[in-house]
C-alpha cells in the first residue's frame, strides 16, 4: 500500500511537471492498453501496485495539430482515467490514506482550486465528466436543418498573424429580426468553437432574434492580450453591422464561462470615442472575473497565466466595465449575471463577486443601468448553455423578459 501511494504521488507530480513544460490545456492518466485513442505526447510509468501501466494522454487544443480531434479524445481518455483512478480507490484501506493523496473529490488528479474550476466535475444530472463533455459535444454538433429558412453570413476581420476571427450572423429569410443575440463561447481561452446547436438557431429565428456568434483566436497560440483584441473587434465590427444593416437594431451580448470574462474585459477595452449604443443587454453566463486563482493551475498554465497577466486581465479589477450611456433617452442598459444551482463554489462566488463590483460602478456612473443576479434552477455549468435550445426553459424566458422589458 506505501508503494502504491508513493507512486500515485510521483505520478501525479510528474504529470503537472510535464503539463507545466508542455503548456497544455487538461490531461487526464489512461490505461497503457488504450494509448492507441489518444495523440498527445506519452510518459510510461511502471508501477508494481494497483495502478499497473498507465501514461498521459493531454487534451491539446486543436489548433496545435497534437489532437485529430479534440473533444472526442478527451471524453475518451477522461472515461479510461475514471476507471483506473476508480481502481486505486478502491485499493485504499482507510479514509486517511485518501487524505494524503492529491486528488480531488470526484476521483481525479486535482487540487481542489483547479476541481472547482474544472465544470464537467459539477453535474446537475450527477453524471461523470466524460458524460457531461459527450453530452455538450453532441449538443453544440447539431447542425441547421437543411430546409431550414435560415440565411448564414460570414464577416471576418484581420489579425496579426494568417488566421482571421469572424463573426457569424443567422437570421429568418422571410422574418425580420428585431434584435440581436451576440454569443462568446467559453472554453478557458484555449478550446471551444462558435459552433452552437442549430435547434437553437432555428428556434430563436422563429421568434425574430437575429444570432450572431465570434470565432476568437485561442491559446497556446495566442496570448491572453490576443484574444481579447479579438472580441473587441467582434463587438465593435456587430455594432457597425447593427448601425449600417439592420436599423440600429439592439444587440444583446451573452458571454459563456470564459465568454463572460472576455466580454467584460472587452467592454473595459473599448474607449468612449466607439460608440456601442446598439448594446442594450449584456448577460454573463458563470463567468470567471477574477484569474487569480488559476494561476499555476492546468487552466492557467495552458494560456501561460502568470500573477502579473492574471492582475491585467481580471474584469474584477477594471474601473470601468458597463458601457457609457450619455444620452439619457436611451432605454436601460440591462447587465443579467447568471450561475447554475448545481455549479460549483468557485463559480458562483465570482458571479457574487462581479455583481457587487458591477452594482458599485453602476453607483458611480450616468445613464440607467439594471443589474441583477439569478441562479438558474437545477442548471449546471453546461447543462445552463444547452438549455438555449429549449424555448421553455428558464434561461430562454429570463432572456425573452430582458429583450421585452
Amino acid at each position: 500500500l506505501f508503494m502504491s501511494s508513493f507512486l500515485f504521488f510521483l505520478l501525479i507530480h510528474v504529470s503537472k511537471e510535464f503539463l507545466g513544460m508542455h503548456g497544455e490545456s487538461e490531461f487526464v492518466s489512461v490505461k497503457i492498453s488504450e494509448l492507441n485513442h489518444c495523440h498527445g505526447d506519452n510518459n510510461i510509468l511502471n508501477n508494481e501496485g494497483e495502478l499497473e501501466k498507465v501514461s498521459f494522454c493531454f487534451n491539446v487544443p486543436l489548433l496545435s495539430g497534437k489532437l485529430k480531434n479534440n473533444t472526442i479524445d478527451l471524453i475518451h481518455c477522461t472515461k479510461q482515467a475514471q476507471l483506473v483512478i476508480n481502481d486505486f480507490l478502491t485499493s485504499l484501506n482507510s479514509k486517511e490514506d485518501v487524505k494524503n493523496i492529491n486528488i480531488c473529490i470526484h476521483g481525479f488528479p486535482y487540487s481542489q482550486t483547479e476541481c472547482q474550476y474544472s465544470a464537467s466535475h459539477w453535474s446537475a444530472g450527477r453524471c461523470q465528466p466524460y458524460e457531461m463533455l459527450k453530452q455538450f459535444n453532441k449538443w453544440t454538433t447539431v447542425a441547421i436543418p437543411k430546409d431550414a429558412l435560415i440565411r448564414k453570413q460570414s464577416f471576418s476581420f484581420d489579425c496579426t498573424d494568417m488566421r482571421r476571427s469572424y463573426v457569424e450572423i443567422f437570421e429568418h429569410l422571410q422574418k425580420s429580426s428585431t434584435a440581436t443575440l451576440f454569443y462568446i463561447h467559453g472554453g478557458f481561452w484555449q478550446e471551444g468553437t462558435s459552433q452552437i446547436n442549430g435547434e437553437a438557431i432555428c428556434d430563436l429565428a422563429e421568434e425574430q432574434i437575429r444570432f450572431a456568434t465570434l470565432e476568437y483566436r485561442m491559446a497556446p497560440l495566442v496570448t491572453m492580450q490576443e484574444i481579447v483584441n479579438d472580441v473587441i473587434q467582434g463587438v465593435l465590427l456587430l455594432v457597425e453591422l447593427s448601425n449600417s444593416k439592420y436599423g440600429s437594431a439592439p444587440i444583446y451580448v451573452v458571454g459563456h464561462s470564459a465568454g463572460a470574462h472576455l466580454i467584460c474585459m472587452a467592454l473595459s477595452k473599448i474607449t468612449n470615442e466607439h460608440n456601442i449604443s446598439p448594446i442594450r443587454g449584456i448577460v454573463l453566463l458563470s463567468g470567471v472575473y477574477n484569474l487569480q486563482p488559476l494561476v499555476n493551475s492546468y487552466i492557467g498554465n495552458a494560456v501561460r497565466l502568470t500573477e502579473e497577466v492574471a492582475l491585467q486581465y481580471s474584469p474584477i479589477f477594471e474601473t470601468q466595465i458597463l458601457p457609457q450611456m450619455n444620452d439619457n433617452s436611451m432605454p436601460d442598459l440591462k447587465v443579467l449575471l447568471i450561475v447554475g444551482e448545481n455549479e460549483s463554489d468557485a463559480f458562483k462566488d465570482q458571479t457574487n463577486s462581479m455583481y457587487n463590483h458591477l452594482l458599485h460602478e453602476a453607483s458611480t456612473r450616468n445613464g440607467a443601468v439594471i443589474i441583477s443576479k439569478h441562479e438558474a434552477p437545477a442548471e449546471d455549468h453546461l447543462s445552463l448553455v444547452q438549455s438555449l435550445s429549449n424555448s421553455q426553459s428558464w434561461l430562454r424566458k429570463v432572456l425573452k423578459e430582458c429583450m421585452e422589458s
